[in-house]
This record gives structure tokens, C-alpha cells and sequence, in this order.
């Protein structure tokens, strides 16, 4: 198990601080492969986890924006994806 598989696993922790903290340094690995478990955190019930995924969401940038561009089909996620959009200079 490499970094990024360690730091998905930990996403997914029943713990938010441990959500926060891998969605951080998941946002510093800047890797493709946790775009879509981070769209996923954007419906996170914790508002931490929720703000931590955005920012990484933003950092990763514009490999991020397709996905996000689909995402904005699923309701509950779609004020969330859209404040990303916006923030990736994407309005919707």
C-alpha cells in the first residue's frame, strides 16, 4: 500500500479528524487518483472534512474538473461541487 492508497483509507475513517488530516495531505500528493474519493468526502456530514476536500479539490486543479463536472448530477453534492468549480474558476 503506497501513500495515496493509505491516505484514501484513512478518508473513509470513522474519526473526522482523521478524514481532515488525510484530505489535507491528500491535497499536498496533489495525486489524480484521489479526485473522486474527494468528491465523495464533499458530502462528508463534518463541515472540516467537507472544507478540507475542497481545498484539496482545488489544489489538484484542473484534472479535477471533469469529475466535477459529473458530480454535478448527484443533488446532494451539487452546492458543494459547485463552490469548487467556482473556486477552480469554473461558475456554474
Amino acid at each position: 500500500m503506497d501513500r495515496i492508497d493509505e491516505q484514501l483509507a484513512m478518508l473513509r475513517h470513522r474519526d473526522a479528524y482523521n478524514r481532515v488530516r488525510a484530505a489535507r495531505i491528500l491535497s499536498r500528493l496533489g495525486d489524480a487518483r484521489a479526485i473522486d474519493p474527494l468528491i465523495s468526502a464533499l458530502a462528508d456530514r463534518d463541515p472540516g472534512v467537507r472544507q478540507a476536500a475542497t481545498e484539496a479539490l482545488v489544489a489538484i486543479g484542473e484534472p479535477a474538473v471533469d469529475p466535477l463536472m459529473v458530480a454535478l448530477d448527484s443533488a446532494p453534492l451539487r452546492p458543494h461541487v459547485a463552490a469548487v468549480l467556482h473556486d477552480l474558476g469554473y461558475p456554474v
